[in-house]
């Protein structure tokens, strides 16, 4: 895999929070190889803290979503599939 821009990976850390059986984090997982990220796979049905800090901060337990935590200590959330492929397109081109 070839190294993420450095302006771009040393502010953020991504991790995605989803489900196995969900047709949306599939189409998000599915399409990560067209992007140079690395990004922390969450499984919130194998690991309840991970489904408590979306809930928490969220307030929803639906996915996928996308986990931007930032070297400044700013933490963005951002649902929806279509977004979160957008967003790695628009960042993290090949």
């Amino acid at each position: 895999m070839a190294s993420v821009p450095e302006t771009q990976a040393s502010t953020e850390k991504l991790s995605l929070y989803y489900r196995d059986w969900c047709g949306y984090c599939y189409f998000v997982k599915r399409n990560l190889d067209n992007f140079n990220v690395d990004i922390e796979i969450r499984d919130i049905n194998k690991n309840s803290a991970y489904r408590n800090e979306l809930l928490s901060a969220t307030g929803r337990g639906t996915v996928p979503v996308l986990r931007r935590d930032f070297s400044d200590s700013r933490t963005e959330w951002m649902p929806e599939s279509i977004d979160i492929i957008k967003y790695l397109q628009e960042n993290y081109a090949k």
